[in-house]
């Protein structure tokens, strides 16, 4: 355990996943840190949404907002989600001339949007062309939004909301027009209400009776759409990634994907099979993936409301800890001496071992608060990593295997020093993918 300061307050930085277990075993009672630490903007912006607020108007928020993404839900996406990617990668190769051309694919700046509109249909329904449209066009302005809470400085005091700063009047202007989207998609929604209910009209009904505040509602609507896609693009990206350096396993992991595409049960029960329950290699490298690159260093900064006890050390009730991500999915010892290659046999190997890896793998969060969208978000990212497998055989682009400090092992590349984008908050890749059709 170590001790790091993160603005104005410090943290306990846990490295074990002993203490880790100690520290998170009730983790739907602790108390997150205000607005992550991150001062006025980020409070403004996303302060009262579900991921970073507690206690009782935790669970209210997380009662109003979570039938869809419940694990029982899933399987009513999972025809739907296959349909989307397949009609996505058709638009993007006839509309993306570098991919549908050259077959050259960015893996986040060409994808984001798949998961993205997904999730919207997941949570307001179908949208017509001009609230998909008006949706699309907040992106840039929401990402130079969190750009500027990232860089800090005066927007973090709260003095900032009583200056003329170009950040401030962003934030207004976007949340303006956030507000009166979610307006109008929950009017096209109640009239849409005889083809199926949308979510979004129980969470508007949960504003209503008081459940949670309309400013809860709109900022986890926020977090849902916004960030968290973005740390659906990082496990989605560098999954593909790694497969496009590792021919074998991409090879291994098509024959997969055909054995069970027989028919549309047995694909539709490999999409949203359990990984604890009937183990596949697809499940497998994306959990291999995502040990290997973080989405991010260190987890959300939280506090436990009683004192716990570390290496004979009593850490007092309050104290704020943040999990070392590297520390957990590659540093430790117990990952092999091969822990810093990508190998997804790794993860088949200990699951007919029994061995437990709860505590010792940070990718949705531990204990009994994770993250609420873990099973769409996996369930999207099975289906485009089998979508794009399934039409081609990926690689990385010439240009980018120039750049990258390479070493061989075996028939397979070993690159760790690929690109990536440092402007943004989740670690995404920032290269091109050579895409060759598979019956070519």
């Amino acid at each position: 355990m170590a001790v790091s300061a993160r603005g104005q307050d410090s943290e306990d930085v846990l490295t074990k996943p002993s203490h880790v277990e100690l520290v998170f075993r009730d983790s739907h009672t602790h108390i997150k840190a205000h607005a992550n630490d991150s001062g006025y903007l980020m409070e403004r912006l996303l302060g009262s949404c579900l991921g970073l607020i507690s206690g009782s108007s935790w669970n209210a928020v997380k009662t109003g907002v979570e039938a869809p993404f419940l694990h029982r839900s899933t399987s009513a996406y999972v025809a739907d989600v296959q349909d989307f990617t397949k009609k996505y990668m058709r638009a993007l190769s006839a509309d993306n001339n570098l991919f549908g051309k050259h077959g050259k694919l960015h893996p986040v700046r060409d994808l984001k949007l798949l998961p993205f509109l997904f999730v919207a249909r997941v949570v307001y329904g179908p949208l017509d062309e001009m609230l998909e449209r008006e949706l699309r066009d907040l992106i840039p302005d929401r990402e130079e939004l969190f750009k500027s809470v990232i860089s800090g400085g005066i927007t973090r005091f709260p003095i900032a909301q009583f200056l003329p700063l170009p950040a401030v009047r962003a934030l207004c202007h976007f949340k303006q027009r956030w507000a009166d989207w979610n307006d109008r998609a929950y009017a096209r929604a109640l009239n849409a209400k005889g083809t199926g209910e949308a979510p979004i009209i129980k969470m508007y009904e949960a504003v209503e009776k008081g459940t949670m505040s309309r400013e809860e509602l709109l900022q986890t609507l926020d977090e849902m759409m916004f960030a968290n896609i973005d740390v659906t693009m990082g496990g989605m990206s560098w999954t593909l990634v790694f497969l496009a350096t590792h021919p074998a396993v991409q090879k291994a992991l098509r024959s997969e994907i055909h054995a069970h595409s027989s028919d549309a049960a047995t694909r539709n029960a490999y999409l949203l099979s359990s990984w604890t329950a009937t183990p596949t290699l697809l499940g497998a490298c994306i959990l291999e993936s995502a040990r290997l690159r973080p989405l991010a260093a260190f987890s959300t900064p939280q506090a436990c409301p009683t004192p716990r006890i570390l290496d004979g050390y009593e850490v007092p009730a309050g104290t704020n800890f943040v999990v070392d991500s590297y520390a957990l999915n590659i540093r430790d010892p117990f990952w092999g001496e091969d822990r810093e290659r990508f190998r997804p046999q790794r993860w088949l190997e200990r699951q007919k071992g029994g061995r437990d890896l709860r505590y010792r793998y940070w990718r949705f969060g531990f204990g009994p608060r994770t993250c609420l969208g873990k099973y769409v978000a996996e369930l999207v990212l099975r289906s485009v990593v089998v979508e794009i497998l399934e039409n081609w055989n990926i690689s990385l682009d010439s240009k980018t295997r120039q750049q990258g400090k390479e070493k061989k092992t075996g028939d397979e590349e070993e690159n760790m020093d690929w690109p990536w984008d440092d402007e943004m908050w989740i670690h995404h890749p920032d290269l091109l993918l050579r895409c060759e059709s598979v019956t070519a």
